[in-house]
């Protein structure tokens, strides 16, 4: 009688059941890379353009903030060749401990140093069978936007999202379902946090062949005005955090660069994450400084 009674017409669980099997359930729309760089104004120059700009001045004829003996003993020194060449993640805040404030030893070395990283991630792409490493070089040079009120760069949360913005553009293989429809839907471009939010997922979901090299120029030259500071302040704050989450497979390699004492942000370092360069130091001889390729 039971089994008669059960088999007579559909009970109201079994319509209930149908009713979720005959939901369709929502798509998500694809999101491509390009759409995402378009639809942000990604400027792919802009960084490699700041980087020879750098590059170019140090040359310039009567210019005093720029000392070459500094800029190699930089590049030298044990320490800071070894956050490059060593195979695992670090992170290094450096103070270039120079005369003036305004120097740009630190920032032509920080831009040498993005330089043959650029070099090395394209020869991987022109030859993809020589290594298994993705490298993914990410920088932002401040001393080139200095400018607050006349340059739209020149603010901390345009520094995220052009981080954010490179990332995506130089690995370039994010799921179109998985990872990018969320940049469209939830992130805010004025919001740090939000910016972060969006950047900690797709570093989290990175693969353990890629290093994500990050360079960080010229903290002092967002010193002020007060707001930028605080900006300064958060976007190394969130770095920091993304660094020593261990939520990435992949190797991170984040360098913050300063000509003189960081004191804004120093304490969200360990000693051992903190270089400060002599006034007068020893250059441990010339020589070719690479990077880790594994």
């Amino acid at each position: 009688m039971l089994l008669q009674a059960s088999s007579s017409g559909p009970t109201a669980s079994n319509k209930r059941i149908e009713g979720v099997a005959d939901r369709v359930m929502p798509q998500i729309t694809p999101v491509s890379t390009e759409e995402i760089l378009e639809r942000y104004l990604y400027q792919p120059e802009l960084i490699p353009t700041d980087c020879q700009i750098i590059l170019k001045m140090q040359w310039r004829p009567g210019l005093d903030s720029v000392d070459q003996n500094k800029i190699d003993s930089i590049q030298h020194h044990p320490r800071f060749r070894a956050f490059l060449t060593l195979n695992e993640s670090s992170m290094l805040l450096l103070n270039a401990n120079s005369d003036a404030s305004h120097s740009l030893d630190m920032s032509v070395a920080s831009a040498r140093t993005y330089k043959s990283l650029l070099e090395v991630a394209a020869q991987q792409q022109q030859t993809p069978g020589d290594s298994s490493t993705i490298l993914v070089p990410l920088a932002f040079f401040c001393s080139q936007h200095r400018d607050y009120r006349g340059d739209v760069n020149g603010n901390a949360s345009e520094l995220a999202m052009s981080l954010l913005l490179q990332l995506i553009d130089r690995y370039g293989d994010f799921d179109p379902t998985a990872h990018l429809p969320a940049l469209v839907e939830e992130l805010d471009p004025a919001d740090i946090t939000s910016v972060f939010a969006a950047f900690r997922r797709l570093v989290s979901v990175l693969p353990s062949t890629v290093i994500v090299a990050i360079i960080v120029d010229g903290l002092r030259f967002f010193d002020h005005p007060a707001e930028r500071r605080q900006g300064l302040l958060q976007v190394v704050q969130e770095l920091v955090a993304v660094h020593r989450s261990d939520e990435s497979e992949a190797t991170l390699k984040f360098l913050f660069a300063n000509p003189t004492r960081p004191d804004l942000v120093e304490h969200l370092f360990t000693d051992d994450e903190a270089l400060r360069i002599p006034k007068s130091p020893a250059i441990s001889g010339p020589g070719h400084f690479g990077v880790v390729t594994r």
